[in-house]
């Protein structure tokens, strides 16, 4: 009987250890790095691409919706307010809201804060119409930083991914008006709608500004 005390003192040792060893492990911190890197900020719009299946209007005959489907997106209801801008891009100028259609094909830019509702809904930044073609179409962009470099003015955009190069060649405009804007009312901050052309491999990417127009500031 007494050899057989010292391996059942053995055995409940090892289950005390394999118990700790495993309470050790529930209990041990995890490392930062095991939440991988630190979230990238939200995009100041995201682009949609589709078809306007329904305009809702106020009583006023202002329009407040558009409830859209897309191929790629899926469907989609955009809010429109006075912030919105309405741009022809083929035209290079602002478009009038009349004349948007149902079964019309636009781009909006749009907040990338959505509800996860079936269908999300969003609001919209920007509808773009008249798209002759997706190169050189108008680009919704906000401002972060404008600096001087080599006689040009550079636009640093999208979180800091594209630059983009205001000239002597660009043209500048204000939206809905006849006013010739100039660099100097370049600001951070600005919203703008930009027509350019492709964009280099660099990082971050450039681009070559053809036209752009300065939107109104938000309230």
């Amino acid at each position: 009987m007494k050899k057989k005390i010292p391996v059942f003192v053995l055995i409940v040792a090892l289950i005390c250890t394999i118990a700790l060893s495993a309470m050790a492990v529930e209990t041990a911190p995890v490392s930062d790095a095991s939440f991988g890197t630190e979230p990238q900020p939200l995009p100041a719009s995201v682009l949609y691409y589709g078809t306007i299946e329904e305009i809702k209007q106020e009583e006023n005959g202002t329009i407040s919706r558009l409830r859209m489907t897309s191929e790629q997106y899926g469907e989609y209801i955009l809010n429109v307010s006075e912030q919105t801008a309405w741009i022809d891009s083929g035209n290079l100028s602002a478009a009038d809201p009349a004349d948007v259609k149902e079964g019309d094909r636009v781009y909006v830019f749009h907040s990338a804060i959505a509800t996860k509702s079936l269908p999300p809904m969003s609001n919209a930044f920007a509808v773009v119409t008249n798209i002759p073609m997706d190169v050189g179409c108008a680009q919704y962009h906000v401002i972060e930083a404008v600096s001087s470099e080599r006689g040009c003015t550079m636009i640093t955009t999208d979180n800091g991914n594209l630059r983009i190069v205001v000239d002597q060649d660009t043209v500048l405009s204000f939206y809905d008006t006849d006013t010739v804007s100039t660099m100097e009312d370049i600001h951070s901050g600005n919203s703008i709608m930009a027509w350019y052309g492709a964009e280099t491999e660099d990082a971050p990417g450039q681009v070559h500004a053809d036209y752009l127009m300065l939107l109104p500031e938000k309230s």
